[in-house]
């Protein structure tokens, strides 16, 4: 786990060794990624309901794919704010980061 991982560990819910995280609280994620410079590699989203856990592919985002490293090779912090903003609250997030 890197430092952001650590810090927001507690206000994540863990599911299959993964911390996922309410929209709120993703965007604070990748805003402390933002002050300690630490790149977000992609945002998969899932479905919780109770002991199910579904994934969302169609609102889940892969930066590491070339059409979005030739749109946001600088800023991969604000497109991840904007993609989460542009999500329902009915999905919890996992945000893969690298791992400094």
């Amino acid at each position: 786990m890197n430092k952001v991982e650590l810090l927001f560990k507690d206000r994540g819910i863990s599911r299959a060794g993964t911390y996922v995280y309410t929209k709120q609280t993703a965007i604070d994620f990748v805003n402390e990624c933002r002050k300690l410079n630490i790149g977000i590699l992609g945002i998969d989203a899932l479905i919780i309901r109770g002991d199910f856990t579904e994934p969302s592919i169609a609102n889940s985002i892969d930066f590491t794919a070339t059409p979005y490293l030739q749109n946001f090779p600088k800023n991969i912090w604000d497109a991840s704010i904007i993609f989460l903003e542009q999500r329902d609250d009915i999905y919890y997030f996992e945000i893969v980061c690298s791992d400094e």
